[in-house]
Formats: structure tokens, C-alpha cells, sequence
């Protein structure tokens, strides 16, 4: 059962990174206006909220196997 939530949760995480990374890398007018609002910084923060939720994941989800 944990691997089924891990990978759903994976899945769920890799759907919302494609949308994120689709709306801005698909539309110039949305970029440019976010960095005139200086909303950068908010993707910077989110991308690395999401890097540390999936390597959170990794090490709690996951028992590691050179901790005998």
C-alpha cells in the first residue's frame, strides 16, 4: 500500500510541475509579466518547496537500505 500512495504521489507532483512549467515556458507574455511583478522569486521558492517535498518523499517514504 505505501508504494501505491508514493507513486501517486509522485504522479501527482510531476502533474503539477508540467502544468507550472507549460504555462511559462508556453506563453512570453505571462514570463514578461511576471518578472515585472517580480513574481520570479514565488517560482524560485515553489520549484524548491517542491524539490523538498519529493526528496522528503524519497527518504521518508522509502526505507534506506545501508541503515542496518
Amino acid at each position: 500500500m505505501g508504494v501505491d500512495r508514493l507513486t501517486s504521489l509522485e504522479i501527482l507532483y510531476a502533474k503539477i510541475t508540467l502544468v507550472f512549467i507549460t504555462i511559462i515556458i508556453g506563453s512570453k507574455r505571462i514570463m514578461s509579466i511576471l518578472i515585472r511583478k517580480k513574481i520570479l522569486l514565488l517560482i524560485e521558492i515553489y520549484f524548491f518547496c517542491l524539490y523538498y517535498l519529493q526528496e522528503g518523499m524519497m527518504v521518508f517514504g522509502m526505507p534506506r537500505k545501508d541503515s542496518k
